[in-house]
């Protein structure tokens, strides 16, 4: 017995019943959990891309580059 379920989402969108069907639903849960994903990898490579566009930035207006680097005092024995 062989079920007529289209496979793919461009058969299914051609069927009648295609808003009671699985397909809107995985859609929805798809877009769910993939945004989240997304966003959270973007505001990773933002936090790194802001500060190297800024340097460009400021190389390419001719602008002296001052970059921080944060060192940890040495420690002093106490007396």
């Amino acid at each position: 017995m062989t079920v007529d379920r289209p496979r793919h989402l461009a058969a299914a969108l051609r069927r009648r019943g295609y808003l009671l069907s699985p397909w809107p639903w995985r859609a929805l849960v798809y877009a769910a959990s993939t945004l989240p994903i997304a966003g959270t990898l973007f505001v990773g490579l933002l936090v790194v891309a802001a500060p190297l566009l800024a340097v460009i930035n400021a190389v390419r207006q001719g602008r002296s580059v001052e970059l921080l680097l944060v060192v940890p005092a040495p420690a002093t024995a106490a007396a």
